[in-house]
C-alpha cells in the first residue's frame, strides 16, 4: 500500500506541472492553427475580391459608350438610335438606359411608356455636379437587385453637361460571380453594401429575402475599416450559433464588401489538434513509467544503504 502511494505522489508532484504546460501547449497550437487559417482566408478574399472588381469594371461600366467620340458626335436623335439598339442586344442584363436634361427631366428612354423627373434624385444630382459616374443599388423581394448608375454626357473636357445618361442594371452576373468564386470555399459568401445590406449571399438567402443586414458585429468592423480607410481584415469571432473565422476585403472600385464566414467546427484541422494531445498523452504515460521506476530505483538505493 505504501509503495502504490509512493509511486501516486512522484506521478501527481510531475503531472500537475506538465498538465499546466500542457494546456497551454494545446491552446497555443490551436491559436497558431486558426491564425493560419485566418491568413490564409484573407489572401482568398482579397484574390476573390479583385477579381469581382474586375468583372465589375469590365461588364458593368455600360455607360462608356458615352464617353465614345463616335456617340458624342450624334445629334440627339442619332443617340437615342444608338442607345435603343445597344439596349435591344442586352435586355436579359441592361434593364434600362435614360437621358435626362439638367432639369432632371428624362428626354429619352428605352421604356417607351415611362416618364421620369430626377430633379431630387441623390445619383442624379451627384453626376451633374461631380462630372463622374455614381451608382446606387436597390433591393427588390421578386428577383436580383438593380444597379442605377448615373454618368453625365460631356463633350470637351471641363464643360458643363446637357445631358446625364442613366441605365438601371440587374446585378444577377454578379451575383453569378460569387457564387462561381465560392464552389471550393467550406463556408459561405457575402456581399455587403457599405450600408450593411447583403447584396448576395453563396447561401441563396437573398433570393428569398431583400431586406437582409449583416450581423451587427461584422456591420461594426465594415463601418471601422471605413472610418480607418483599411480594405481588408481577417479575426476569430463568437456568435450565439457557436464560433466563427471571419474575413473581410473591399472590392476596390465600389461601396461592395466581400466576407467570408467559415464555422470554427468545419475548418479546423482536427488531425493536428489530435496529434498535439497525442504528445501530451505520452508524456503522461512516460511520467507514470518513471514513477513506477522512481521507485525501483528507491527500493534499490534503501538495499544498498
Amino acid at each position: 500500500m505504501k509503495k502504490a502511494k509512493f509511486v501516486f505522489l512522484v506521478f501527481l508532484m510531475f503531472i500537475s506541472p506538465y498538465l499546466i504546460l500542457s494546456i497551454h501547449f494545446l491552446d497555443t497550437a490551436k491559436k497558431i492553427y486558426i491564425k493560419d487559417v485566418l491568413s490564409f482566408m484573407e489572401l482568398k478574399s482579397r484574390i476573390i475580391a479583385s477579381n469581382l472588381d474586375d468583372f465589375i469594371n469590365l461588364k458593368y461600366d455600360v455607360l462608356s459608350f458615352i464617353r465614345e467620340p463616335e456617340f458624342l458626335n450624334l445629334s440627339l436623335d442619332e443617340k437615342k438610335k444608338y442607345i435603343t439598339k445597344l439596349y435591344s442586344s442586352n435586355k436579359d442584363f441592361i434593364k434600362e438606359i435614360i437621358i435626362a436634361n439638367v432639369s432632371g427631366e428624362s428626354v429619352f428612354s428605352t421604356d417607351k411608356n415611362t416618364k421620369y423627373n430626377f430633379k431630387n434624385d441623390p445619383i442624379f444630382q451627384n453626376a451633374k455636379f461631380e462630372n463622374f459616374s455614381v451608382g446606387a443599388v436597390t433591393y427588390y423581394d421578386n428577383g436580383p437587385a438593380i444597379l442605377t448608375i448615373a454618368e453625365p454626357i460631356i463633350r470637351l473636357k471641363g464643360e458643363k453637361p446637357q445631358f446625364i445618361a442613366i441605365a438601371r442594371v440587374s446585378l444577377s452576373r454578379l451575383n453569378q460571380e460569387v457564387l462561381k468564386a465560392s464552389r471550393n470555399i467550406p463556408g459561405y459568401i457575402l456581399l455587403i453594401d457599405s450600408d450593411g445590406r447583403i447584396v448576395c449571399d453563396s447561401s441563396y438567402n437573398y433570393i428569398f429575402n431583400s431586406g437582409l443586414f449583416i450581423d451587427e458585429k461584422i456591420k461594426n468592423i465594415i463601418n471601422s475599416l471605413i472610418g480607418s480607410k483599411i480594405n481588408s481584415y481577417n479575426g476569430y469571432m463568437e456568435f450565439k450559433d457557436g464560433n466563427k473565422l471571419i474575413s473581410i476585403s473591399k472590392i476596390e472600385s465600389t461601396n461592395f464588401w466581400l466576407c467570408e464566414i467559415e464555422n470554427e467546427k468545419n475548418i479546423i484541422n482536427y488531425s493536428s489538434i489530435k496529434w498535439a494531445k497525442r504528445i501530451v498523452i505520452a508524456g503522461a504515460i512516460l511520467i507514470a513509467i518513471f514513477s513506477f521506476l522512481t521507485l525501483k530505483l528507491a527500493i534499490l538505493l534503501f538495499k544498498v544503504h
